[in-house]
């Protein structure tokens, strides 16, 4: 945090990220191809403070900080996926050649988070006048994790009508579901239909001037941060501010935590 935090208020960050990639491809016949993958990945951030139990003191005339770490933070997130493919070419099929493809997938992530206050708050002062406007937070902690799956299904069907004419139609299916800890049943789900189309066109039937368009529905993967504050875990949050005469405060730890008692008040108490 610079030359004006102490030592005290800083942390280590311990941060890890693996993944693991495996794949299969078999030739099962002239006309046929089928395709199966995995992959997964898992990452972690921790932070640990090296004063732990003590909140941290920032001092609004110079910036300067005091105490520990201003938060405890920690943050895992797992997704793995396994997808499987079959090719099937058919030629002259209703009088095109077609290329068939179907495919089935199914998406796990799971995310965990919690973060708190070191000791339990954060105490901030500002000058004014010749008095010293002191604010406390105190809550606001989370400690939440969700779970989210995802089955899927398309079919694809790349054909030639002629030798100008080339079209590309496919259709997938999605059903994500999330589940969070604490609450029984599902947060939220889905079913969502997404058609794809496309074609290109070779004007001289020489590769020389193609004409191409397309059109499709996409949707992004679920982003389970986003439903962090619907989640059991959430605490709420206070803010207090005491305005009191300027005086030397010795920016102690037991000083800090007695401050932080003091000025965290039910009559001092500003916002929720």
């Amino acid at each position: 945090f610079g030359p004006l935090y102490s030592a005290s208020t800083a942390f280590t960050e311990d941060l890890r990220d693996n993944s693991i990639f495996a794949s299969w491809n078999s030739i099962l016949s002239s006309k046929s191809y089928l395709y199966v993958k995995f992959a997964g990945n898992q990452d972690h951030i921790n932070w640990y403070p090296v004063t732990p139990g003590v909140p941290q003191y920032v001092d609004g005339s110079d910036n300067a900080g005091y105490g520990g770490s201003q938060q405890t933070f920690k943050n895992s997130a797992t997704r793995w996926s396994i997808n499987g493919q079959l090719s099937y070419y058919a030629e002259e099929f209703l009088s095109m050649n077609h290329e068939f493809k179907v495919g089935v997938e199914y998406d796990r992530a799971r995310w965990g988070e919690n973060i708190a206050y070191s000791g339990g708050g954060y105490l901030y002062s500002i000058p004014y006048g010749e008095s010293t406007y002191w604010l406390a937070l105190v809550g606001g902690d989370l400690n939440v994790a969700a779970t989210a799956t995802t089955p899927r299904a398309y079919i694809q069907d790349n054909l030639k009508v002629n030798k100008h004419l080339y079209l590309n139609l496919g259709l997938r299916y999605e059903h994500p579901v999330v589940r969070t800890d604490g609450i029984a049943g599902d947060v939220t789900k889905f079913n969502i239909l997404s058609p794809r189309l496309g074609f290109s066109y070779d004007i001289k039937g020489d590769a020389t001037t193609i004409i191409r368009g397309s059109f499709g529905i996409y949707y992004n993967q679920l982003l389970l941060g986003t439903y962090t504050h619907s989640m059991p875990g959430n605490t709420d949050k206070y803010e207090y501010g005491l305005l009191l005469p300027t005086g030397a405060f010795d920016p102690t730890f037991q000083n800090i935590e007695n401050q932080l008692a003091l000025v965290a008040q039910p009559a001092n108490l500003l916002a929720t």
